[in-house]
């Protein structure tokens, strides 16, 4: 019992030595933020290979269980209080809102907030995950939510990058 709190202890130190150093060598801040494929994933690093993700950066998750788009903006707010904002921004999200809400509505809202995002952050890097198959969706049928999801995808790239 003894050996394994003694190495606790220094992975807990090697820790804090790494997120000192990193912090002296302005090493980029990299937030996740999403639903709840966040909150596990955040989970699953830990029980593997580390919240940091075997990258030399400071990464944070934000994950919360069934937010959909809506949910985004807000939810970042609450984030920031007292923490300065990432340098990177890796968002997932809008998988909850396929099928509840006309793709149009979706797909205006997402090119509005991420252009918000972007003016209120312009030295933040904004990365946008695509969303990921189910074999169920809750509010369509899935043969819908597909189509709509490959549109959404392509019509946020051309939205965010050509105009």
């Amino acid at each position: 019992m003894r050996k394994v709190k003694s190495t606790v202890h220094v992975v807990q130190q090697e820790h804090f030595i790494r997120e000192s150093t990193t912090q002296k060598k302005g090493v980029h801040r990299v937030w996740i933020i999403g639903d709840s494929y966040i909150r596990r994933g955040e989970k699953r690093a830990r029980e593997t290979i580390g919240t940091n993700l075997g990258v030399a950066s400071q990464v944070q998750w934000f994950g919360r269980g069934g937010m959909c788009w809506g949910d985004l903006l807000p939810f970042f707010q609450q984030c920031l209080k007292r923490r300065t904002a990432p340098n990177v921004l890796v968002i997932h999200c809008g998988g909850n809102d396929l099928g509840r809400v006309k793709s149009v509505l979706l797909l205006k809202a997402m090119k509005r907030d991420l252009r918000d995002l972007n003016g209120q952050f312009p030295q933040m890097k904004i990365l946008l995950s695509s969303i990921n198959q189910r074999r169920h969706w809750r509010h369509a049928p899935p043969g819908k939510v597909d189509k709509v999801k490959s549109s959404q995808v392509k019509f946020i790239y051309i939205a965010l990058f050509t105009t």
